[in-house]
């Protein structure tokens, strides 16, 4: 086999030749594709795309993903063929615009959650957001027709074992001349299996006091004065919850369920999940049900994290609790009082997104800046739903929006990012980089974006504003030599318009942008007193229609041209040699999950101070999933 090698360059002289390094690189003329989902897994049937193997398993010509099955230590029946029915409305536009509120409608369960809706006011696609718990649909006054609520209440009752059961319970019932009674669904059946549940399986009726027994999960009571909080750990959550995913009532996860290969390991709900939301040959109502689809990952991922959290509130003693509750500790955590010293449930470090994981990324960013200097350059990149990817497997699939697929937003995405961190290596459209850190957050509308800091070598460090001009653009490019350079600028990194073109824009606050856009004009890229930078913005003669009015360059985000032209989104790239930003930016992109903020305060003067005061242990789970948001394309 041949090899090849790499041509060294003395430190020296490379230095010596700084003038030869920043010189303007032009822009790239092709655009990355990462192909289309056509590998298959050959345990379970899945699709992948052939980015997403698993490189060591894996080779040229048999890739390997582990992802939906584990490598067929996952197996699940397939889903059931749905009623010809529900299979007629799946294809009718108003059913599925209104498919969550016809959902709620026959669900037996509610959804406990604080819906965000006003994020789809914009051009954006629709994006279901939850903050803190979930409930139902948004609401505005939505029309549901009488027919198709009848056709559906017909099939729930032909095929649907639940709702059999609560039909049958509530005759007995009134047959009995009972008051009030209550259906318990077994939380363990041993000699339930896969599929469909079996009639007269599900659960019986319960008269007395008896009726809020530990044994059972779920009780379905006929009148209550108040709601009650399903777990959503319970097999049956989700047939109940979503009656229109799963007509025939199919269990859900199950704490009994376990590995096939490893039959001694249990079956995760993480893993249950996940080889539920892969593609495959059969017919799923559960990815074809739009916006429906977005509330069952939310919902799912809400479950995946409650059982994770509810692992380590159960096992405080495990996670060296006597040690973050000595007294020092808690001195300099301000628990002062001696009631509560050791009993702070405690969320560790290995808890992915949790504040203490995000503190020691920080941590770690804050040393990689101590050994390299400060970065470079900040940017971000952010997904573009109009790549040809989307379209092409939308279309494979007989689908039309890609916003009703959250999960296939996130895995390109995903395969994008790697993709664009190889380029920055191999390309080396900074120059060479000695150090990078880079974080994926989903926030506003749910769209995912990279945030990433770069580190680059001391040759082709920043000395003045004309270096800067090599690698970072804020003007629009010339539409006839850069045909393709400009549709992408002027579709993607276009701000507003806003200011006095648009005094209605959702950046303006009291007349002025926040973002202080448009910029001022700039025939030179120039440095301040406190080392920010302004970037060079001349007036030129290039304009574009944006929504109808007419915009220049003072409303360019700042750009690469190589960089824009190889993905074909929006990648702002801003150079970060102010000192002063070092610690925002490292603080920015290490922050943790997106959240509302809301603040209960009690004045000291109508504070008991007696005695009997009982104190506050402080609870880090709880403070965790308090106010947090939870969007689909996260839970995908």
């Amino acid at each position: 086999m041949a090899s090849t090698s790499n041509t060294i360059v003395p430190r020296q002289i490379r230095r010596s030749r700084r003038s030869s390094l920043l010189v303007e690189i032009p822009a790239l003329s092709f655009y990355y594709d990462c192909g289309n989902c056509t590998c298959v897994c050959e345990y379970c049937g899945a699709y992948f795309w052939y980015q997403e193997r698993v490189l060591y398993l894996s080779r040229a010509n048999h890739p390997q993903h582990t992802k939906c099955c584990k490598s067929g230590n996952v197996v699940l029946p397939y889903p059931l063929h749905p009623p010809d029915v529900l299979m007629q409305f799946y294809e009718d536009d108003h059913f599925m615009r209104n498919i969550r509120a016809y959902n709620s409608m026959f669900s037996m369960t509610s959804f406990g959650a604080n819906e965000d809706d006003s994020i789809n006011k914009g051009r954006a696609p629709y994006v279901f957001k939850v903050a803190n718990r979930l409930r139902s649909f948004h609401d505005g006054e939505v029309l549901l027709s009488a027919e198709v609520v009848e056709s559906l209440s017909h099939m729930l009752r032909t095929h649907n074992e639940y709702v059999r059961t609560f039909k049958t319970a509530k005759e007995i019932a009134q047959s009995m001349n009972l008051d009030s009674y209550g259906v318990r669904l077994f939380n363990v059946v041993p000699d339930r299996r896969y599929g469909p549940p079996a009639p007269g399986t599900l659960g019986c009726i319960v008269c007395g006091d008896d009726v809020t027994n530990a044994v059972y999960d779920i009780v379905v009571y006929s009148k209550s004065g108040s709601p009650r909080r399903v777990s959503k750990l319970h097999p049956t959550y989700m047939p109940l919850q979503y009656p229109l995913l799963f007509p025939y009532g199919e269990e859900g996860w199950s704490p009994s369920l376990h590995l096939h290969i490893k039959a001694n390991k249990r079956l995760t709900n993480n893993m249950y999940y996940s080889y539920q939301i892969n593609e495959r040959h059969t017919y799923s109502l559960i990815l074809r049900a739009h916006r429906l689809f977005h509330q069952y990952l939310v919902d799912a991922y809400t479950c995946i994290e409650r059982s994770r959290l509810d692992f380590i509130e159960h096992h405080q003693q495990q996670l060296r609790i006597e040690y973050i509750s000595g007294v020092y500790e808690a001195l300099s955590r301000g628990d002062s009082d001696s009631q509560v010293i050791g009993k702070r449930v405690f969320l560790p470090a290995t808890f992915v997104r949790g504040p203490r994981y995000m503190y020691k990324h920080y941590q770690d960013a804050l040393s990689i800046c101590k050994v390299h200097g400060k970065p470079q350059y900040f940017i971000t990149f952010t997904c573009n739903v109009k790549w040809p990817e989307y379209r092409r497997y939308m279309d494979a699939i007989g689908q039309r929006d890609i916003q009703n697929r959250p999960d296939i937003i996130a895995r390109i995405f995903k395969i994008k990012v790697h993709a664009f961190i190889n380029f920055l290596k191999e390309d080396k459209t900074f120059g060479e980089f000695s150090a990078y850190l880079y974080t994926i957050e989903f926030q506003k509308r749910g769209l995912p974006h990279c945030h990433t800091l770069l580190w680059v070598t001391s040759p082709y460090t920043i000395q003045e504003g004309a270096d800067i001009d090599k690698y970072i653009t804020a003007e629009l490019p010339d539409p006839i030599l850069e045909p393709t350079l400009y549709r992408t600028v002027t579709t993607c990194m276009l701000h507003g318009p806003c200011g006095s073109l648009n005094i209605s824009a959702p950046c303006m606050v009291d007349d002025r942008c926040k973002k202080q856009f448009p910029k001022p004009f700039n025939p030179l890229t120039t440095f301040d007193a406190n080392g920010y930078v302004h970037y060079k913005i001349r007036v030129g003669s290039y304009h574009v229609l944006q929504s109808g009015i007419r915009t220049n360059n003072g409303y360019v985000v700042p750009y690469n041209k190589r960089l824009c032209s190889r993905f074909d989104a929006h990648i702002n790239v801003e150079y970060c040699g102010w000192n002063m930003m070092i610690k925002y930016l490292f603080k920015y992109i290490s922050k943790g999950v997106d959240r509302v903020r809301f603040t209960l305060q009690t004045s000291e003067a109508n504070t008991p101070t007696t005695s009997s005061t009982i104190p506050v242990t402080v609870n880090e789970i709880k403070s965790f999933l308090d106010g947090r948001y939870i969007c689909p394309h996260e839970a995908a």
